[in-house]
């Protein structure tokens, strides 16, 4: 055995260890929030025979849900059993990030690169949600290394599970294609000199082709799924891409989240110190991070999330999270030189990142913080089981209807009777009709101005209300 694989099995064996110490207690968590979407999903194909050709909510590509079903099949449905497949894909890009940064630099800028991308808020909190994100981030770096390896069998593979997570995970096959089209020109044009114009670009576009052919893989789903449903891409997502447009305001909010909050403005600005000041720390391989991020953000913000009344997550922009460390880390051992300089900052950094996994940010998915939501809303629905179990129940928010109508989201042991305010008529809530408002969601529901009318207008004063962190979960009850 060589020392770098052996150093390579302890660095994966750590990362394993540290998962899963201390992302176990998140196993059997209440489901939160758009994880209840990917549950339902989940257990549609289930129930299809693992057929993941079958309609539901926010459909999407079947990698997350065919796993995770056949997991289902194996051991029977949990939300232990849904997360623990997000624990394995987070191992999976810690081991990956250090890899890839060992690639382009050394061993120590990879292992710190992991460590500071694991206990940084934002991933941190993301390594255990049931969401697809955390598989995207995994095949995204898995992709750039295999590819950088040129281990082209890896790389289809690799990336081939990648288009089947999200649509948008198209945008890294082609920005990996038009960075090999560009660096093969640019090497053709100067080490071949007596080749002819023909020989160097009919080389680079088949080079490019092949890199762009998990895109065939794409493709083959859109086709099976015209044949099944009539439509190439579920009718909501095809919708945002009829409406593209570039939203300013969301790519000032995709570089807050992303980059800046968290502590994260200070790697922010080692990496522009570092490129001023080490020249030696820039790499061809760093034009290949800024065209995936850059194309992610721009076919994020151009989708008309605002427009059609879908919320932008900083979640969906996780997958640059482990470059955005590796460049980091390496910034700062090429600034600091020296382990006795650069390990202390480094542990510093550790320190600050497990400080703010509860310090309130724009976004409850940043950190640690959705598990006071999780919290107050489990306490909510308890009170409700146990108090008005036969009373019509309507919430500000969708999620509380799935909360507390199925028992398989943690929330509820019997299904409560709830129903959303928009059939209703407001002169038809009678006697014992009970409300459900919380203070984190009030901001953007769309029952949140019609039940706040309601209760101010018939003066209806809050019977209990549960407390947590950012989150208040207040019960009013009709007289």
């Amino acid at each position: 055995m060589t020392t770098s694989t052996r150093d390579r099995i302890l660095v994966a064996i750590l990362f394993f260890i540290l998962v899963l110490y201390f992302k176990k207690s998140c196993l059997n968590v209440p489901a939160f929030g758009d994880e209840i979407n990917y549950l339902n999903g989940t257990l549609q194909v289930y129930n299809n025979n693992l057929n993941p050709f079958t309609p539901f909510w926010a459909y999407k590509p079947p990698l997350l849900y065919l796993l995770t079903a056949l997991l289902y099949k194996i051991f029977g449905y949990s939300l232990a059993v849904s997360r623990v497949v997000i624990l394995f894909f987070s191992f999976l890009t810690l081991y990956f990030t250090y890899l890839l940064a060992e690639k382009i630099y050394s061993k120590e800028v990879g292992f710190w690169a992991a460590i500071l991308l694991f206990f940084s808020p934002f991933f941190f909190a993301q390594s255990g949600m049931f969401y697809s994100d955390s598989l995207i981030a995994t095949f995204t770096v898995s992709t750039i290394y295999f590819f950088l390896k040129g281990d082209k069998l890896k790389y289809f593979i690799s990336g081939a599970f990648l288009v089947m997570i999200k649509e948008i995970t198209v945008l890294t096959i082609i920005g990996i294609g038009i960075y090999k089209l560009l660096t093969s020109l640019f090497e053709l044009a100067v080490i071949n000199q007596e080749a002819s114009l023909f020989y160097k670009i009919r080389k680079a576009f088949l080079e490019t082709l092949f890199l762009l052919s998990p895109l065939t893989v794409f493709i083959t789903w859109m086709l099976f799924n015209k044949l099944f449903f009539g439509w190439y891409i579920y009718p909501v997502w095809g919708g945002l891409v009829h409406h593209f447009k570039i939203d300013m305001m969301l790519i000032k909010y995709i570089y807050i989240t992303s980059l800046k909050v968290n502590f994260r403005y200070l790697l922010f600005l080692l990496i522009i110190a570092s490129f001023i000041l080490k020249r030696e720390m820039l790499r061809q391989e760093i034009w290949l991070f800024v065209i995936i991020g850059i194309m992610g953000a721009l076919g994020l913000a151009g989708l008309g999330f605002k427009g059609l009344g879908y919320g932008f997550s900083p979640r969906y922009m996780l997958f640059i999270q482990p470059l955005f460390f590796i460049i980091s880390s390496a910034s700062i051992i090429h600034l600091f030189k020296k382990r006795i300089f650069y390990v202390p900052i480094c542990i510093v950094l550790v320190v600050l990142f497990i400080y703010s996994w509860t310090s309130p940010y724009i976004d409850s998915e940043l950190n640690m913080d959705y598990l006071d939501i999780i919290k107050a809303d489990k306490e909510a629905a308890v009170f409700l089981e146990n108090n008005f179990p036969t009373a019509t129940i309507i919430p500000i928010r969708w999620i509380f209807n799935e909360e507390m109508e199925d028992q398989k989201f943690g929330y509820v042991d019997k299904k409560l009777n709830c129903r959303t305010l928009t059939p209703l008529d407001q002169t038809k809530i009678i006697k014992g009709t009970v409300f459900v408002v919380s203070k984190f969601y009030s901001g953007w529901s769309t029952d949140a101005e019609k039940i706040g009318n309601i209760i101010a207008s018939r003066k209806l004063k809050p019977l209990i209300t549960f407390s947590s962190g950012i989150e208040k979960a207040s019960i009013f009850i009709q007289n």
